[in-house]
């Protein structure tokens, strides 16, 4: 009977740390960082359009409204695979980016991944679309309609530098936003 108990009392703690992990690293990601991870740069491009506003006195004024999303952010992503290096500043960088997703429902994002040439052209095509929708996913879980974004992929086609040294290739893998009017 003893060993019964001794049996299913680390049957739970097995549970219960692999749930924790799961919790922790998959869900809130708070892991800490990987070293074997691959820096991807964001670069987002956007327009800053001006709004006309009558103020109560009847005088005219042009006013900037803030339609323009001017942060960017390294995502790092795990060498040869879909899931991004969790980091609390990436988490508030795309907390932000959500929060004016839905402050600007007329505007359509564009996640575009990108890669090296490291590897067959299909396959990296399929890794850069694979990422962009990593980071689609997190921002419907801040709240974002799907319907707002359209992730596509370049794969290894739009490269930034020369794939023939490790900083090119580095400066290669990345995702891309584009607002769209």
């Amino acid at each position: 009977m003893n060993i019964k108990i001794l049996l299913l009392l680390l049957g739970y703690l097995a549970w219960s740390g692999g749930s924790t992990y799961w919790y922790v690293c998959k869900i809130k990601f708070l892991c800490p960082d990987s070293p074997s991870q691959l820096k991807t740069e964001v670069n987002v491009s956007e327009t800053l359009t001006e709004v006309k506003l009558e103020p109560e006195n009847k005088d005219t004024s042009i006013v900037k409204a803030q339609s323009k999303f001017e942060e960017s952010f390294t995502i790092q992503f795990q060498k040869g695979s879909l899931e991004y290096v969790p980091n609390a500043d990436l988490e508030v960088f795309l907390t932000k980016m959500a929060k004016f997703i839905i402050e600007n429902p007329n505007k359509k994002l564009q996640i575009f991944g990108h890669t090296d040439n490291m590897g067959a052209e299909d396959k990296n095509y399929t890794l850069g679309l694979g990422r962009a929708e990593t980071v689609k996913n997190r921002l419907c879980f801040y709240g974002v309609s799907e319907k707002a974004i359209i992730s596509n992929s370049f794969g290894e086609t739009k490269p930034l530098q020369d794939n023939s040294t490790i900083e090119g290739r580095n400066a290669n893998r990345r995702i891309d936003f584009k607002f769209n009017p």
